[in-house]
C-alpha cells in the first residue's frame, strides 16, 4: 500500500522534495525502531459451546512481525532527542537528489520558494509535521503484524438511552491528566488483549490515587493458561488449556476479566518480567497480587457510551478489526466504514487496543487512505506496538468506525479489606449465560467458612456477573445452614433483602449494607433474587472448547443452585454449571466458642467460707514538740503560656469519577469552631455527605456543619448511585445537579407525579428526563404529571401502561422518544404545555386508538406537523 495513490498527491510529494533540493533541505525525521520478528499467527476461530446457552467467545490474535529492519539515513548533522516515553527521533538534513517521474515543468510552478507545505498539507495533522519519506513509511508498516480474523464475543445488552442526557467536552485525553501508563511493546506475541487490559488496571490505580504500577502482562498470560488452584482450595479441578499456541497466544478482555476476578494477579513487572519466549514460572506466584480487580464493565460500542465510560473509568479496552488499507500512516489515522463479516454474517475482529480520549475536532481530512468518514471527530487510541508506532505509540480512530466491539473497563485496588475470596468459577466463567425464568428467579452459591482457620469471618462483599445493563437484585445472606442442599435453610442476615441495581453489564463487587458474621466451619449462602425473568446471569460450565482454548471445571453437588420461587431449589451441578457468584470475607481476631450447659445431675462442690483473722487496731503515740518552726511558703513556679495548636481538615473526592467544586483544605486552632466544606458534585452520582472513612463506616458530617477539631481530619466524599423518594420514584444523576426519573419501586403504582426538582441531602437537582422503560408494564398506572424541567421522555417510558388515561407534561419538553406512550389506554389524553417540542421519534399513538394530544394554541400548526408526520390517527386539540 502506498501513501500517495493519486497523481495529485505524488505531485505534492515531488514538490516538497524539490523544495528540499532548491532551498537548503527539509529536515527528515526517522523513528528509531527496535528489531521485531515475524512469526506465524496462532490459529483461532469461533469458540463453540453447547447450543443450550452458548455465547461465542472471540480473541484477538495479533503477532507482531519480525524482520530485522535497520533504518539508516545519511546525515551531516544529527540530533537525537528522547520523548517522554523513551522513543528516539533522529533529525538529519538530506543532501540527496530526489527525482520523480511525475515531476514536470508545469508542476515546478507550484513549488514554494520557502520550502513550506502546501495549503492542503497544512490542514493535516501529520505525525512528523510533514509527510513521511518512503523509508519512514515502510518502517511504520513493518511494525504492523499479520492478523488472524476471529468472530466477536456475543455482545452484551447495553442501555444506550443514557446518551441524550449527558454533555461532554469537545476534547478529553486521560493521558494528559497523567492517568495512562507508557506505551509498551507486545513484541512477537499475540498479547494485545493482555496489554490492553493491563493498561486499564494501571489507569484505574492512577485515577484512584493509588500510585503508578507497572503490572505484569506476562503473569496474566502465563497463569491464565496454567491455572493454579485458589488459596481456599475450592477449585482444584478447574483447568484452562490453550490449543495450537503457548501462553503468549490469543485472548479476550472479557474472559481475562473473569480470570482476574479470582485475584490470580496482577503482580508487578519486576516480579514476573515480560518475555517474548516461553518460560515456566513458579506456582507460588499464581496469587501474588499487587493489584486486585474489583469491577469489569462490558459494553456495546456507541459514541456517547464510550465517552461516558471514559469519563468514569478513564480508559476503555476494545476489540477491533485492523485492515492495513484503511490506515493512513502519515497521520496515524484509521477508519473502516463497514464491519468485516464472516461467511455466516458474524462480525470479525483481529486486534485489541485501549481508548484513552476523544477529539471532536479531529479533521476528517486526516483519513487519507481508504474510505473517508462523513464528519470530524476521532478517538485517541493507545496501541501496544511500542512508542515508535503511529504518534508515539498512539493512533486516531474515527467515531464512525464500524469495527469496535466488546468494550471492557476495569477498576482495581492495591489491597482488599475483605481479602478471602470464595468462588467456584475458576475456569473462565462468562462463556455461557443462564437464560432466566419468565417470572423471575433466584440464584445462589453455598460456601463453607474455612479461611479463618478456626476464627470467625465477616462477609462484607459479594461479586455478581450479568450480560445486560440495569440488573436489579434483592440480596439475602443465610448463615448456619442446616441443609447443604437448601440455600435458605439457615438464618437470614437481613429482615428484608438488600436491594441493588447493577448499572452496567459485567462483573460487579457489591459492598453489603451491613457485614455478616460467619462462624468457622459453618455453611453460609449468598442468595440473589432477580425479579426480571428476562435478565440473564453468567455461568461456568463443566467443559467448553474453542479453537484457541478449552476449559474443564470441577463443579460438584451442593455448590450452586437456582429456584423459581426461592423455596424449591435445583442443584445446578445436575445441568453441569455453576453461577458466577463470589463472596469476600475477612478473618476476625475472635472465634465463636460454644460453652456447654452444666450437667444437672452433678452436685457442685462448695468450699466452706473462710473468715479472715482481724488484727486489733493500735493507735500510735505522737509526740508534739513545744516549738514547731514555721513551714516556709513555696516559691511559685511560672507556667509558660501554651502555643496554640492548629488542626487541619483535608477533603478527598473518594472517586475515580470526575468531581467538581471540591472544597479546599482549611485550618483552625484547637477547640475553635470550624465549618465543614461545601458539597462537591459529580455528573453521575449523588453526593451523600462527608465521612471520616472512605467506605462510609466512620463518623458522618454534613456540608456547613460546625465542629471542633482536636486533631487533623480527612473527610471522604460519599456517593450514591440512586435515590428513592418518599413517593417511591427512583432517580439517577445524569449531569451537574441534573437527574432522570429512572422508574419506581412501586409495582402497583396508580399515579405518578414527576416533579421539576428534587432535594437530596440538602442539594437541589433538576429532573430533566424520564428514563427509557421507566414505567414500562405498570399496568395499574392511570395518571401521570411531568414537571417543567423535563425535556426528554425516553424510549418506551410508559410502554404497556394499559390503564394510563391522562398525562400532563410541563413547559420544558423538547423530545419524545420512540414508543414512549405505546400501548396505553384507549382514548388517552396527553396535554403538552411546552412551546419547545422539536422531535417525536415515532407514532405517538402506536398500538393505541382514539388518543388525543392537547397542545398550546400558538404551537398548534407546528405541533400538528410534527405529530402527523408520524401518525395521522392521533387527534390534536389546542388550548
Amino acid at each position: 500500500m502506498h501513501y500517495h495513490k493519486s497523481p495529485k498527491n505524488r505531485r505534492v510529494l515531488a514538490l516538497l522534495l524539490t523544495g528540499s533540493l532548491l532551498f537548503g533541505g527539509i529536515p527528515v525525521y526517522a523513528g528509531e525502531y527496535s528489531n521485531v520478528e515475524l512469526s506465524a499467527e496462532d490459529d483461532g476461530s469461533d469458540l463453540t459451546v453447547d447450543s443450550d446457552s452458548a455465547a461465542d467467545m472471540a480473541a484477538s490474535d495479533d503477532t507482531v512481525a519480525s524482520e530485522d529492519t535497520n533504518l539508516s539515513i545519511d546525515a551531516t548533522d544529527s540530533d537525537v532527542s528522547t520523548d517522554e516515553e523513551g522513543s528516539s527521533i533522529a533529525a538529519a538534513n538530506s543532501d540527496k537528489e530526489n527525482e520523480s517521474d511525475d515531476f514536470s515543468s508545469d508542476d515546478s510552478q507550484e513549488v514554494f520558494s520557502d520550502g513550506t507545505a502546501t495549503d492542503i498539507d497544512s490542514e493535516l495533522d501529520y505525525v512528523l509535521g510533514r509527510p513521511m519519506t518512503d523509508e519512514e513509511r515502510e518502517a511504520q508498516l513493518a511494525m504492523i503484524p499479520e492478523l488472524t480474523d476471529m468472530p466477536v464475543t456475543d455482545e452484551v445488552t447495553s442501555d444506550l438511552d443514557i446518551v441524550p442526557y449527558a454533555l461532554y467536552p469537545e476534547e478529553y485525553n486521560s493521558a494528559k491528566e497523567g492517568l495512562v501508563t507508557p506505551v509498551k511493546n507486545q513484541s512477537s506475541t499475540s498479547l494485545c488483549w493482555d496489554f490492553s487490559l493491563t493498561s486499564n488496571i494501571e489507569t484505574s490505580l492512577l485515577s484512584r490515587g493509588l500510585g503508578y504500577y507497572d503490572l505484569s502482562e506476562e503473569h496474566l498470560a502465563y497463569f491464565w493458561a496454567n491455572r493454579v488452584n485458589d488459596p481456599l482450595v475450592n477449585t482444584p479441578n478447574d483447568k484452562i488449556t490453550r490449543t495450537n499456541a503457548d501462553y503468549h497466544g490469543t485472548g479476550n478482555g472479557q474472559v481475562a476479566s473473569f480470570f482476574l476476578s479470582t485475584w490470580s494477579g496482577m503482580t508487578t513487572e519486576e516480579k514476573v518480567p515480560f518475555s517474548s519466549t516461553t518460560k515456566t514460572w513458579p506456582e507460588d506466584l499464581a496469587y501474588d497480587s499487587a493489584a486486585y480487580m474489583e469491577d469489569a464493565v462490558f459494553s456495546e460500542y456507541d459514541e456517547d457510551r464510550v465517552k461516558l465510560l471514559l469519563s468514569e473509568y478513564k480508559s476503555v479496552s476494545a476489540m477491533m478489526y485492523w485492515n492495513l488499507q484503511n490506515y493512513t500512516v502519515n497521520t496515524a489515522a484509521y477508519y473502516q466504514a463497514v464491519p468485516k463479516l464472516s461467511s455466516n454474517g458474524k462480525q470479525m475482529v483481529n486486534h485489541a487496543v485501549t481508548i484513552v480520549g476523544w477529539d471532536d475536532n479531529y479533521k476528517k481530512e486526516n483519513f487519507i487512505d481508504g474510505p473517508k468518514p462523513s464528519r470530524n471527530g476521532a478517538w485517541i487510541v493507545k496501541n501496544s506496538y511500542g512508542t515508535g508506532f503511529g504518534d508515539k505509540g498512539y493512533f486516531y480512530m474515527a467515531y464512525d468506525n464500524a469495527t469496535f466491539s466488546n468494550l471492557v473497563c476495569n477498576t482495581a485496588s492495591t489491597s482488599e479489606e475483605y481479602n478471602n475470596n470464595y468462588f467456584y468459577d475458576g475456569a473462565s466463567a462468562g462463556t455461557v449465560v443462564f437464560p432466566g425464568i419468565s417470572n423471575g428467579y433466584y440464584a445462589s452459591n453455598i460456601f463453607k467458612a474455612t479461611a479463618g482457620k478456626g476464627k470467625d469471618e465477616e462477609l462484607g462483599e459479594i461479586v455478581t456477573a450479568v450480560p445486560q445493563d440495569n440488573t436489579d437484585f434483592q440480596i439475602q445472606i443465610y448463615t448456619d445452614l442446616t441443609n447443604p442442599s437448601d440455600p435458605t435453610s439457615g438464618t437470614p442476615a437481613y429482615a428484608t433483602p438488600m436491594e441493588y441495581t447493577q448499572a452496567f453489564a459485567g462483573i460487579q463487587t457489591i459492598r453489603l449494607e451491613k457485614p455478616v458474621k460467619i462462624p468457622p466451619g459453618t455453611l453460609y449462602s449468598v442468595v440473589l433474587q432477580i425479579p426480571n425473568g428476562s435478565q440473564r446471569y453468567y455461568l461456568e460450565k463443566t467443559s467448553s472448547s474453542s479453537s484457541w482454548f478449552t476449559t474443564v471445571a470441577g463443579i460438584d453437588a451442593n455448590q450452586s443452585f437456582y429456584s423459581a420461587d426461592g423455596k424449591r431449589w435445583t442443584d445446578a451441578a445436575k445441568s453441569e454449571y455453576c453461577f458466577s457468584i463470589k463472596a469476600h470475607t475477612r478473618t476476625l481476631s475472635t472465634s465463636t466458642v460454644v460453652t456447654p450447659d452444666p450437667d444437672p445431675d452433678e452436685t457442685p462442690i462448695v468450699s466452706p467460707a473462710v473468715t479472715p483473722a482481724v488484727s486489733p487496731e493500735i493507735t500510735p503515740e505522737i509526740e508534739i514538740p513545744d516549738d514547731t518552726p514555721d513551714t516556709p511558703e513555696p516559691t511559685p513556679t511560672m507556667t509558660p503560656t501554651p502555643t496554640p495548636v492548629s488542626h487541619r481538615i483535608n477533603y478527598n473526592k473518594n472517586s475515580s469519577l470526575g468531581v467538581g467544586n471540591m472544597p479546599s483544605a482549611s485550618s483552625a486552632q484547637e477547640k475553635q469552631t470550624i465549618t465543614v466544606g461545601n458539597a462537591p458534585y459529580c455528573k453521575t452520582r449523588f453526593f451523600a455527605g462527608w465521612n471520616t472513612r472512605s467506605d462510609g463506616r466512620g463518623k458522618s458530617y454534613s456540608p456547613g456543619q460546625k465542629i471542633q477539631l482536636n486533631q487533623n481530619l480527612t473527610l471522604y466524599a460519599q456517593w450514591n448511585f440512586t435515590y428513592v423518594s418518599s413517593a417511591r420514584l427512583i432517580y439517577r444523576v445524569v449531569g451537574k445537579q441534573a437527574v432522570t426519573c429512572y422508574g419506581t419501586t412501586n409495582k402497583r403504582i396508580t399515579r405518578a407525579s414527576i416533579p421539576s426538582i428534587i432535594r437530596y441531602k440538602g442539594i437541589t437537582y433538576r429532573v430533566t428526563s424520564v428514563w427509557a422503560n421507566a414505567f414500562k408494564n405498570k399496568s395499574r398506572l392511570t395518571t401521570v404529571s411531568i414537571g417543567n424541567n423535563v425535556s426528554v421522555i425516553g424510549k418506551n417510558a410508559f410502554y404497556k401502561c394499559k390503564k394510563l388515561k391522562k398525562v400532563t407534561i410541563g413547559t420544558g419538553l423538547t423530545q419524545i422518544n420512540s414508543g414512549a406512550f405505546r400501548g396505553v389506554k384507549k382514548g388517552c389524553t396527553i396535554t403538552i404545555k411546552s412551546l419547545k417540542l422539536k422531535k417525536v421519534s415515532s407514532k405517538i399513538d402506536q398500538s393505541t386508538s382514539k388518543m388525543t394530544v392537547c397542545v398550546p394554541r400558538k404551537k398548534y400548526k407546528a405541533y400538528k406537523k410534527i405529530l402527523w408526520k408520524k401518525s395521522r390517527t392521533v387527534k390534536i386539540k389546542k388550548f
